[in-house]
């Protein structure tokens, strides 16, 4: 443990900066290529605990931080239309990375998005339209979102008894979402750039119209019940994203 600094410990040559959050269960280890070591427990953990559990994973720390290792240093980007992109509510920081695949992508990791561009593109990366990294970033959007929405419809469809005949995702660009008299809901997947909570109320909306095809006092009783803050979600997306 480092006496100068109780949020550091130094096991085995590695050096883990330990992040406490009062609602976290679980210790867990977060490896991100050339970051620091991050141990995510709860505010009461022990500091012998967290040694108990650091040494049990000595191992599989190891390993993973070697492999880390590997990853090509980022770069930060100088040459995108903006040095961060909004996705799930938090500026993500924009960086690129060479890939020996042939074709870029677009991953993301500890609130970083990370831009692969294949080798063969590397060296003349500065002088690709920059239409072609919004682009890539949309495509990312949408598939996160196949994913993401997916997941949170079924939830919120279990615990409201409501379920839609068909979903679909669209790039609407005056609603973030719609129902239809035959049970279909659409959502648009531009809804990846804010907060899991504002989707979530987005999502209630919709379902609570399987119910109630209006606006009537029922349907917002309903949407109250399982989203009460979805006029706080309505703010937010009107002070954040444009659906254009």
């Amino acid at each position: 443990m480092n006496k100068l600094d109780p949020s550091i410990l130094q096991l085995y040559g590695i050096e883990f900066h330990i992040h406490r959050k009062s609602r976290r269960k679980n210790l867990s280890i977060q490896i991100i290529p050339h970051e620091a070591v991050k141990v995510l427990v709860n505010k009461t953990t022990p500091l012998k605990e967290i040694e108990r559990f650091l040494l049990d994973k000595q191992r599989w720390v190891v390993t993973n931080v070697e492999r880390s290792l590997q990853f090509p240093k980022p770069l930060r980007s100088t040459y995108l239309p903006n040095t961060s992109e909004l996705y799930l509510g938090t500026r993500h920081a924009v960086q690129h990375v060479p890939t020996p695949l042939k074709k870029a992508f677009v991953s993301t990791h500890s609130e970083t998005l990370f831009f692969h561009i294949p080798e063969t593109h590397w060296s003349q990366r500065e002088k690709l339209d920059r239409a072609v990294f919004e682009k890539l970033f949309l495509i990312y959007l949408r598939r996160q979102a196949e994913l993401f929405f997916t997941e949170r419809i079924q939830h919120h469809s279990s615990i409201m008894n409501l379920s839609p005949q068909k979903v679909t995702l669209r790039g609407q660009k005056s609603r973030w979402g719609s129902c239809t008299s035959q049970g279909s809901i659409s959502l648009n997947w531009k809804l990846m750039r804010a907060p899991a909570w504002v989707i979530d109320a987005v999502i209630v909306h919709e379902l609570a119209h399987l119910q109630h095809l209006n606006h009537s006092k029922d349907f917002w009783t309903l949407v109250n019940t399982y989203a009460p803050d979805h006029q706080k979600a309505d703010l937010w997306l009107r002070q954040n994203l444009t659906a254009r």
